[in-house]
């Protein structure tokens, strides 16, 4: 036997597989689903409409405190390293970046 005519044969199986899966999940949601009237529908939409209309306040930190990364000095990649290896930033540290 061809691995590949295998291959492609049970490929085919779990495909068709995971088709069948897929229609026996969407037909138990399906059945599952319950048609609302037309007051309840309308009372969900105005609930939502509502809640759209209610301005958010957020809180936000000022932009104006300087993030970790800002307060380290910038370092050359000729200078050592700041871990005290001995090498230099751009052999240490630097090849990271």
């Amino acid at each position: 036997k061809n691995p590949k005519q295998e291959f492609k044969r049970e490929s085919f199986q779990l495909f068709t597989e995971m088709l069948d899966n897929l229609k026996y999940d969407v037909v138990g949601i399906l059945s599952k689903v319950q048609i609302r009237a037309e007051s309840d529908v309308e009372a969900v939409e105005e609930q939502h409409r509502k809640a759209e209309e209610v301005p958010m306040d957020f809180q936000h930190q000022s932009a104006s405190s300087p993030s970790q990364q800002e307060q380290m000095p910038r370092v050359g990649l000729n200078e050592p390293c700041t871990c005290n290896s001995g090498k230099k930033y751009k052999q240490c540290h630097g090849k990271l970046a």
